[in-house]
């Protein structure tokens, strides 16, 4: 058994949320997809989580069937029901960018200490950074920004499958700081963070 299969779908669920990334998308599909599931999961939960890990790449969100087979799965296993309403939330953020709003952000945020872990977090940062921004508070739009960027940028050391998170909050945090005013700043950090946004392009950042 390779050292993959050890880990079970859930962290391989939390780590494609927390990078957006299609490495990590198609290390969850494979936690459920293979024979045996990864982590000793039984088949039933597997099929489960692949069928809703599949609906969620549509259009808008996964319909709401394909989370409620998941839910009657994880009776009695709270940390994995956490798993799937963090993912369940950042369905409804990512489905509608433009739109979202304080409660889903603030659920996420009480989610993420449930899961504890970090590249989650640092997303659901990146969330609030864009509500604050969204809205007019460009400070808190700022500070949260640092915040994740500080995560990805660590964890981006480890696993390459962060560098997006890592440019995307570099991106944010030069463009914000030229905002504030200060433009030499803000030249000075992207010269400082060149390395972190090589190879990226956000047109709509």
């Amino acid at each position: 058994m390779t050292s993959k299969a050890k880990i079970a779908w859930p962290q391989w669920v939390l780590r494609y949320i927390a990078s957006d990334d299609k490495e990590a998308y198609s290390d969850a599909i494979w936690s459920v997809g293979g024979s045996p599931p990864w982590g000793g999961v039984s088949y039933e939960e597997a099929e489960a989580i692949y069928r809703l890990l599949e609906e969620y790449l549509g259009p808008g969100t996964a319909k709401a069937r394909f989370y409620n087979v998941v839910r009657a799965r994880l009776k009695n296993l709270p940390e994995r029901q956490a798993v799937l309403e963090l993912f369940m939330v950042n369905d409804q953020i990512t489905s509608t960018p433009d739109t979202y709003g304080a409660d889903e952000v603030a659920r996420g945020m009480a989610l993420c200490k449930k899961v504890k872990h970090d590249g989650v977090l640092g997303t659901f940062l990146c969330y609030q950074s864009g509500l604050a921004y969204r809205n007019g508070n460009l400070p808190e739009a700022m500070q949260a920004n640092w915040q994740a960027l500080q995560i990805f940028l660590r964890l981006a050391d480890g696993d390459p499958v962060y560098a997006k998170r890592a440019a995307q909050c570099s991106q944010n945090a030069v463009s914000y700081l030229a905002l504030s005013g200060d433009r030499e700043a803000a030249l000075r950090l992207r010269d400082k963070l060149a390395p972190v946004l090589e190879g990226f392009t956000f047109s709509d950042e």
